[in-house]
């Protein structure tokens, strides 16, 4: 599923870049720099989880997430990010 995303990215981040080649880039930078930030606090969220468990507030911390990683996918790319690797 991940390389399913993964290509998911590339592909909507070619299109944009040949649709607009400066226009976007914003966007896609803002992506980028996002979806970093997030991954870098799932990072230490798991790992405190790790130290000293999994409980109900690291579960609710890492559904927010989630949803924030998949609005900023939404606001860049317009779609949802699972939209199209569902319906291959």
């Amino acid at each position: 599923m991940k390389s399913d995303y993964t290509e998911l990215v590339k592909a909507k981040t070619r299109e944009m870049l040949a649709n607009s080649k400066h226009a976007r880039w914003d966007a896609i930078c803002n992506y980028s720099i996002r979806t970093a930030q997030l991954a870098s606090d799932m990072h230490k969220l798991l790992r405190h989880c790790e130290l000293n468990g999994f409980d109900h507030g690291a579960s609710d911390a890492l559904d927010y997430m989630e949803s924030q990683l998949r609005q900023c996918f939404v606001e860049t790319f317009g779609i949802e990010p699972f939209e199209q690797v569902r319906s291959k």
